[in-house]
């Protein structure tokens, strides 16, 4: 008799538990884009993010695209266009705190969407977050956190853009994210091919997150109101006094080899000699970049590298 108990126990639990799941999708829901501006932090924080918040009565979440395991692997499959990442989702207290710690704006767009639209997207959210849908490959121009989050907003609502003349390039676009690490910026331009030369339209320019937060400011509705019902500006930085430093960038380090090497090589012409290991150094560095670069081409499935994705 016990055992029968225990087993109708569980059952009206898990009933219970069911029932509070779908009343709490089904309460007055809130689905909110939320955009982290770029920061130095970190490599992958120079872009800035894109979330999206669902709040209800009593659950308050922020589902998160940008998901990844930084593993051994990991530079290796990025490189070759091979990392996936996944969608997951926490507290929104946490999402705030990162972004309070990373010391950037966090901006809230509220959607103006119906009870039915806010509760399709919530659902789709978790449908995407179990296990077998979770995981998705990952393009820093096609398919990132952004470009997620819009896809998802635009399956339930009928967004008009506004039209935009935009005649920069997704090489430009990063450029001026990345400006002032020279560095960076080189290894960028080495990197990439011609695609990324492209004139971005402007559905394609929301894969960097602060500029899909502009162009949601602007987009409307199938009715003439404006996607974005209410605009907040969550977190605010504390400004730090800016540190001058003099960085040593690609050109300079450039002409200094060029110089060195043309003065080297008119010494050893005057005393008529030759070193063979300053030869083999400067053609083995030459022979690693252009290694690294043929993988790029013919290895690399990012569609801004490789030779045989369109």
């Amino acid at each position: 008799m016990k055992k029968k108990e225990c087993r109708f126990c569980s059952s009206l639990y898990l009933f219970v538990l069911f029932f509070l799941c779908i009343a709490d999708v089904n309460a007055e829901t809130q689905v909110s884009i939320l955009t982290s501006t770029p920061s130095p932090a970190a490599v992958y924080t120079l872009w800035g993010h894109t979330a999206i918040r669902v709040k209800t009565d009593s659950t308050d979440n922020v589902y998160n695209y940008g998901v990844f395991m930084f593993d051994e692997g990991f530079v290796y499959k990025f490189v070759k266009g091979e990392t996936d990442y996944w969608v997951e989702h926490e507290p929104y207290a946490s999402a705030r705190s990162i972004a309070v710690y990373k010391n950037v704006y966090l901006y809230e767009q509220v959607l103006n969407l119906t009870e039915e639209q806010a509760v399709g997207i919530a659902r789709a959210l978790l449908e995407n977050e179990k296990h077998e849908n979770r995981f998705y490959r990952y393009n820093y121009f096609y398919d990132n956190c952004a470009t997620r989050v819009r896809d998802i907003v635009e399956r339930y609502s009928n967004i008009a853009y506004p039209p935009i003349q935009n005649t920069t390039t997704y090489r430009d676009e990063i450029h001026s994210l990345v400006s002032e690490n020279p560095w960076l910026s080189f290894g960028i331009d080495l990197c990439l091919g011609s695609k990324a030369d492209e004139i971005v339209d402007g559905r394609a320019l929301m894969f960097l997150p602060c500029k899909m937060m502009q162009i949601f400011d602007e987009a409307r509705l199938e009715n003439g109101e404006n996607i974005v019902k209410e605009k907040k500006k969550l977190v605010v930085p504390i400004m730090y006094d800016a540190v001058e430093t003099v960085a040593i960038t690609p050109s300079v380090v450039a002409w200094m080899l060029f110089f060195l090497i043309l003065a080297y090589t008119l010494m050893q012409l005057r005393v008529n000699s030759s070193n063979v290991i300053f030869d083999c150094v400067m053609f083995i560095a030459y022979g690693l970049l252009g290694t690294l670069i043929a993988f790029l081409v013919f290895v690399s499935e990012h569609p801004c590298t490789s030779l045989f994705t369109s």
